[in-house]
């Protein structure tokens, strides 16, 4: 039988979930309009809203209660998205250059997000489809 998840726990896991679900699908789903419209308007504005996260209002005593594995990933998936993020705002490169290096980025973030979501299904006591 699996081990009963406190609910402050599950809830950290579930919101740590729920966002990089939702930051992912963002990122990564929209990422040719994103760069469109970078590169007719040039304007950044519209990236505010691509990257936002609730990830970065989470305390140290809501993330002290998640696994050190689910810490660990979520830590390498929020990392390489801000790397992205920082790009694309001060980026001075043209717009060919600018989509080769998000599309070789979102890569890394996916194995990234893939990650992060194997440990926090484990941790939520979700199979996964090897088990």
């Amino acid at each position: 039988m699996a081990e009963k998840i406190p609910g402050e726990r599950r809830n950290i896991l579930l919101l740590i979930k729920l966002d990089a679900n939702d930051l992912f699908e963002r990122v990564v789903g929209r990422c040719s309009e994103y760069l469109k419209i970078l590169e007719l308007k040039r304007t950044r504005e519209h990236l505010k809203l691509i990257f936002e996260s609730r990830f970065s209002t989470l305390s140290i005593n809501e993330l002290k209660s998640v696994s050190e594995e689910v810490i660990m990933a979520s830590h390498a998936y929020y990392k390489k998205i801000e790397e992205i993020k920082w790009y694309l705002f001060y980026s001075e490169d043209m717009p060919t250059a600018m989509s080769d290096h998000v599309f070789r980025s979102l890569k890394e973030i996916e194995k990234k997000y893939m990650a992060l979501t194997l440990y926090v299904d484990g941790n939520l006591g979700h199979k996964t489809h090897d088990d």
